[in-house]
């Protein structure tokens, strides 16, 4: 009788001890597995919102350009519309602070802190030329200086930005 008490208790030991050697491996493998994908799909979440930021800040470059040819189009060619060129600057000024403000909002989501700075940087660039749309109720400058003078400043901006960018990007691209 003895023996079989031991024999039983030796039985569901083995039983005991298999079945959490299993789960527990099961568990480690699954647990990796996950940890893998979790990995990889924040990967692709992160490199979506890096296109998306780009894309966004193309739209607030494109905004930003446009109102340099309204400009140097009413320098060069005059103006008799000054509202008009008033009403077409800050619509273009408009779209490019709208695609801005989503980009660096991302950046700033992503921890990107270079780059959240960088555009910051041009944010507060575009901020003076914004400035100026309100002049042109009173007419047209007579020359583009104050705008080349800020444009130029943001060429350097611009490409910093787009290195960060691609930075960025290639870090997550396999």
């Amino acid at each position: 009788m003895e023996t079989e008490i031991i024999d039983l208790i030796d039985t569901a030991l083995k039983i005991g001890l298999g079945a959490l050697i299993a789960g527990l491996s099961t568990f480690v493998i699954a647990e990796r597995k996950y940890a893998s994908e979790r990995n990889a799909m924040r990967e692709e979440d992160t490199k979506n919102e890096l296109k998306y930021i780009s894309e966004k800040f193309q739209e607030s470059d494109a905004g930003t350009n446009e109102f340099f040819g309204y400009v140097n189009t009413a320098i060069d060619h005059g103006e008799d519309d000054y509202k008009k060129l008033a009403e077409n600057c800050r619509k273009s000024m408009d779209k490019a602070f709208y695609a801005l403000g989503l980009a660096i909002s991302s950046a700033n989501l992503l921890g990107k802190e270079e780059l959240f700075v960088k555009l910051s940087e041009y944010e507060n660039l575009i901020t003076k030329l914004d400035s100026k749309v309100d002049s042109f109720q009173r007419g047209v400058p007579d020359d583009a200086s104050e705008f080349e003078e800020i444009s130029f400043k943001c060429e350097p901006v611009e490409k910093e930005i787009y290195k960060l960018l691609r930075q960025a990007y290639v870090k997550y691209k396999a």
